[in-house]
């Protein structure tokens, strides 16, 4: 077998043996809970982004034998059904639905392009026409992060449930007192619910809870729970063993993503019948929460920021505030390298500029409404950091090529 079979059958196997991985472990999830034939169910968005990026390798493998665009479809098609049917019948905790076929084999299309066309390393005309569309396209998302994490209150009325004792996350505390604003939270519905709605889209907002522990918490515990008539969360705010945490319902989760929430670490070790104090706040570009116990306070602040963007897109639930894994803001840093490369690859140092230049310019136009100031220079460094090196190095290879470089 030559070095290039043994590369396409590696790529295969591996892109597979991912997806596998991936989709066909069992989970500790309650499984179905959507409709199968539901497209706009739960965290669709979130789940359809997720379902590309992991069959896109897929698709690429099934193109690099050669195959045309309508049979690397089908390959992604008949594998997706394959896993949708393991996951209806035997995997315990999986979730089946009709719209994985689609954005399976969409990312297989996808896949398959990306080597048809050589995306990964254009030839010099296709870079030229595609580059500047990209850094827009790019900066646009950027920019939109930092909205995605706004406070987004769903349609009411609103149903809280304080002190719940049973459920997925029993409390582990006797509620002792509940407001959202100063003003005392009420129950099955909340009669004010418009006013809340207003709050939540207008200015700050702050949910306050005390409690006194019936136990140390070891596992995650709600304290309260704002529900609206559909069933969405619209804020919590709970404990687990080691610290507080809370969450607002946000444009993002609203739009199909996933949800996230803000971690205040306790100082303190949890005892039965301690006092606790949680405020959970929600401003233009920042959430904060705070954990007040006997004096001691303990505080997690997080600020909007385009890198929040590797929150949506790739699978999980994450405590913003809590360190950045590198893997994700890798991730969140690839449209920067993808647009980078296409820039450099296009042989030309005004396209190089332009892309940058509408690049930071979209991402600024977009974001600062919604963004930290700070927050947004910050990482725009970082992302002009990541473009000059990409595009440093790809122009150097692209001028030691056999193809003459035009300035």
């Amino acid at each position: 077998m030559t070095r290039h079979g043994v590369a396409r059958w590696a790529a295969l196997l591996l892109s597979a043996g991912v997806i596998g991985v991936l989709t066909l472990t069992p989970s500790s999830g309650t499984g179905a809970t959507s409709p199968f034939f539901c497209f706009d169910c739960g965290a669709w968005l979130q789940d359809g982004l997720d379902n590309v990026l992991l069959f896109a390798p897929f698709g690429l493998a099934c193109a690099m034998f050669g195959w045309r665009l309508v049979y690397a479809a089908g390959a992604s098609l008949a594998f997706s059904f394959v896993i949708e049917a393991l996951q209806y019948s035997i995997i315990p905790g999986r979730d089946s639905a009709a719209a994985d076929l689609v954005t399976n084999t969409l990312g297989g299309c996808l896949g398959a392009l990306t080597w048809q066309w050589k995306l990964w390393w254009p030839r010099r005309a296709v870079a030229q026409r595609i580059a500047l569309p990209a850094a827009v396209v790019s900066g646009l998302a950027f920019g939109a992060a930092g909205h995605w994490f706004s406070p987004r209150m769903p349609a009411g009325p609103y149903f809280p449930s304080l002190d719940p004792a049973t459920g997925p996350f029993p409390s582990p505390a006797r509620l002792l007192e509940a407001t959202w604003n100063g003003r005392p939270l009420r129950c099955c519905p909340d009669a004010d619910w418009k006013r809340l709605q207003r709050e939540l889209g207008s200015g700050a907002v702050v949910l306050r809870v005390r409690a006194q522990l019936l136990a140390a918490p070891t596992s995650i515990g709600r304290f309260v729970t704002v529900w609206d008539d559909r069933s969405v969360p619209v804020a919590v705010v709970g404990v687990d063993g080691r610290g507080a945490w809370g969450a607002f319902a946000t444009v993002g989760q609203m739009a199909g993503g996933r949800d996230f929430g803000v971690f205040a670490p306790a100082k303190f070790a949890w005892k039965s019948g301690d006092i606790v104090d949680v405020s959970l706040r929600a401003e233009r570009g920042t959430w904060s929460i705070r954990l007040t116990h006997d004096g001691t306070i303990s505080e997690g602040i997080v600020r909007q920021s385009p890198v929040m963007a590797g929150y949506y897109f790739l699978p999980g639930f994450g405590m913003v505030n809590e360190p950045l894994p590198f893997w994700r803001w890798l991730a969140s840093q690839l449209p920067v390298i993808v647009v980078a490369l296409w820039s450099a690859r296009s042989g030309r140092r005004t396209e190089r500029w332009t892309s940058a230049a509408l690049l930071v310019g979209a991402t600024v136009l977009v974001g600062l409404p919604w963004v930290f100031p700070s927050v947004l220079i910050i990482e725009l460094l970082w992302m002009l950091g990541t473009y000059a090196l990409v595009t440093t190095i790809v122009a150097r290879i692209v001028e030691t090529s056999d193809e003459p470089t035009a300035v």
